[in-house]
């Protein structure tokens, strides 16, 4: 199990753009908060289950913090098996889970965006299935 937590206190000191002043609001496109954890179970007969959690607390979109992102919570969930075939080839077949929550977020932000374009739709709850070979 790895968990972090990441607590961004950035603000702009002396910040003006023409007659609009900024200083002391949040730095565009940083969280204030960020918490992740991750955490693996391994099973006989080399299978193993995988969850990572990721919370993120709202996002400053705009120098003048009026607009925000709003916070999201992402969960993956993955189940596998890896099988060694030789001494040195692996092959790992696995199921994933990503945004099991369906959480609506963005996946990248368009920060002072014209026209209020700031957002970049993320997929819904997805499901990943693999084989990976590995030499």
């Amino acid at each position: 199990m790895n968990t972090g937590i990441t607590y961004n206190d950035f603000r702009f000191l002396s910040y003006t753009n023409n007659t609009n002043d900024y200083s002391g609001n949040q730095l565009t496109g940083v969280p204030e908060y960020v918490l992740t954890t991750d955490l693996k179970f391994d099973f006989p007969y080399h299978i193993y289950l995988f969850s990572s959690y990721c919370y993120t607390s709202q996002i400053p979109l705009s120098d003048d913090n009026l607009t925000y992102s709003e916070p999201y919570n992402l969960l993956r969930i993955k189940a596998g098996k890896i099988v060694e075939l030789k001494k040195r080839i692996k092959l790992e077949a696995y199921a994933l889970v990503d945004n099991v929550l369906n959480e609506t977020y963005s996946l990248g932000n368009d920060l002072n965006a014209a026209s209020g374009r700031y957002f970049n739709a993320a997929p819904p709850r997805n499901l990943k299935v693999g084989i990976t070979i590995q030499f």
